[in-house]
């Protein structure tokens, strides 16, 4: 089971050789697609009648993706630099605590009750928009697959998971799109795009990656996006609560370690050294997470999105800039 690594290392290999690629692809959406070609080679290689994975592979795979994904999102925590959320404006903050709550609810009540969509992808894809992008996925679906274990919840098939992970990246990369006009354009302040940036990013990459053109303005960007970051704790920690119901809901590890990794650092020093490997490790956990992903779908999944899927993402993603936007002149 080794050999699931050797995509990841390769992948590193090329971002580090041609560092240009990351303005064009996200390392982890290449992660994805690299599971889905593998998928789509094992595919042609089985004899008929055969599965592409067996059952005991299947449930390693799944074993290792979840114990990859908890390590991505500890060390997601060490990205996230609480002296810069400290010094914060408070509105600000509050304003951002506002705007993720409102996309949060209206995006679960829209998807259930209006686009009929599975609950299950609907939390993914709620989450994925409100927090941060795929890390926030994979740790709402962490959860799934635990209460789906102890028979206290529904998790999100393999192909639900990789249209939600595709939607998610995909808006990003319109986003990024819609930043770069909006710069241009100057229908916005240089604080005020850093708040749009910050608040609107999926990803905390789109949003560096983004927040290079704001000059000295970068910094507030990242800082509000990193916001958004950490209100994925008290979600995943009321998630957990609903999903156990009224009995007593054990508190998964990756949580208390991820909450504690924050509040460590407000009592020490981390060195940038260390939070360095840190973010490279927690890259590379989502990505092996990404790739087994990948492995475990089938390229007719992610084609085969239902078009109202990919409209409730769109529409979602459009409400979230449209709040932004507005809470921009208050």
């Amino acid at each position: 089971m080794f050999w699931i690594a050797l995509p990841v290392l390769l992948l590193h290999s090329l971002y580090f050789y041609q560092p240009q690629l990351h303005q064009a692809v996200n390392p982890v959406l290449a992660a994805l697609l690299t599971g889905l070609l593998l998928s789509v080679f094992f595919t042609t290689l089985r004899k008929p009648n055969q599965t592409t994975l067996t059952p005991v592979c299947n449930q390693t795979f799944h074993t290792i993706q979840q114990q990859a994904l908890r390590l991505g999102i500890v060390l997601f925590a060490l990205k996230v630099d609480p002296q810069l959320l400290l010094s914060t404006d408070p509105w600000l903050f509050a304003r951002l605590v506002f705007l993720v709550a409102v996309v949060l609810f209206t995006a679960l009540w829209l998807g259930v009750r209006y686009f009929r969509l599975p609950k299950a992808q609907v939390l993914l894809l709620s989450a994925g928009f409100s927090f941060c992008g795929t890390s926030a996925i994979f740790a709402t679906q962490s959860l799934q697959s635990a209460a789906k274990d102890s028979k206290q919840g529904v998790a999100a098939s393999p192909a639900q998971l990789s249209q939600s992970l595709a939607l998610v990246m995909l808006m990003g990369l319109l986003a990024l799109a819609a930043y770069n006009a909006l710069a241009f354009s100057g229908w916005f302040s240089p604080p005020e795009l850093a708040w749009l940036v910050g608040s609107t990013a999926p990803e905390v990459s789109q949003a560096v990656a983004a927040a290079g053109q704001l000059g000295p303005l970068a910094a507030l960007a990242v800082t509000i996006k990193l916001a958004r970051v950490c209100l994925l704790a008290p979600f995943l920690i009321g998630l957990n609560r609903c999903q156990h119901g009224n009995s007593r809901a054990p508190l998964p590890w990756f949580i208390i370690v991820f909450v504690g990794l924050l509040l460590l650092q407000l009592c020490l020093p981390v060195p940038e050294a260390l939070r360095s490997a840190a973010a490279l490790l927690s890259q590379s956990c989502l990505m092996l997470a990404m790739i087994i992903t990948g492995l475990q779908s089938r390229w007719q999944d992610v084609k085969q999105c239902p078009w109202r899927t990919v409209i409730f993402a769109l529409l979602i993603m459009l409400l979230l800039f449209l709040l932004s936007i507005v809470l921009i002149t208050y």
